[in-house]
């Protein structure tokens, strides 16, 4: 607040201050989240924005409203009403999925899709689903094309790499029972379920625990791992 003194009348002017990166919505704002898509956001909220591009990033959605809001080119998802949802690059980042009648079908790479929960916590990178809660519907996932499906535990997060070109693969999970998976080229072993995550990549398990004691190839040759052991592979090996 300034004062200024003009002749011999006071005046008090006011000044709003503002933090960079942010506006306070007093009441329902439709705010840009691209150059092309606007969202509807709550209000009584302070939401985080990009000064360069001035989008929206970070926010509450609008209650009693249903919002779509894209995840990449050409794919979108329906959000939670008066749920949090954040948006880097142009497109949604992270959020909640609305109520669909109990799931929605999304991709998590230009050649795969499953159908995601109602009302759960989502991630997305690269125009994908990079984190998700699959249903019961979707819990059979391929980690790689030689060697079929793998069984995970839908009430556990299960996270995607989508790839640079967007083919989409398994990147972590919890599994449904000890199961029998390869760690390389014609080399597996039996790891455990239970709430220990098991970590994919290229195809192949990275990391997992033991269920039994297991002779484990090696770069230089082979060696015994005791049951309940956390084991790491890299390149088609186990690494000690």
């Amino acid at each position: 607040m300034k004062l200024l003194f003009v002749g011999c009348t006071l005046l008090v002017l006011s000044s709003v201050s503002a933090v960079a990166g942010t506006r306070y919505l007093s009441g329902l704002t439709s705010l840009k989240y691209n150059d092309t898509d606007s969202i509807l956001m709550g209000s009584g909220q302070t939401v985080t924005i990009d000064d360069a591009t001035g989008w929206v990033t970070e926010g509450r959605l609008a209650p009693n409203t249903t919002q779509w809001a894209k995840y990449g080119p050409g794919r979108t998802a329906i959000f939670l009403q008066n749920s949090m949802i954040k948006f880097s690059g142009g497109y949604a980042s992270d959020g909640y999925l609305y109520d669909m009648g109990g799931v929605q079908s999304l991709s998590y790479g230009s050649a795969h899709t499953a159908a995601f929960l109602e009302r759960s916590h989502i991630n997305f990178a690269g125009g994908y689903v990079s984190g998700g809660y699959v249903s019961e519907s979707s819990s059979w996932l391929p980690y790689n094309s030689a060697y079929g499906l793998v069984h995970v535990n839908s009430a556990a997060k299960v996270e995607f790499t989508p790839g640079a070109d967007g083919t989409g693969a398994l990147a972590k999970a919890v599994l449904v029972s000890a199961t029998w998976l390869y760690y390389g080229p014609g080399r597996n072993a039996q790891f455990r379920a239970s709430g220990v995550f098991t970590s994919f990549s290229g195809g192949y398990v990275s990391q997992g625990v033991l269920e039994t004691t297991t002779w484990l190839t090696t770069r230089t040759g082979v060696v015994q791992v005791a049951a309940s052991t956390i084991c790491t592979f890299s390149g088609g090996y186990y690494t000690p």
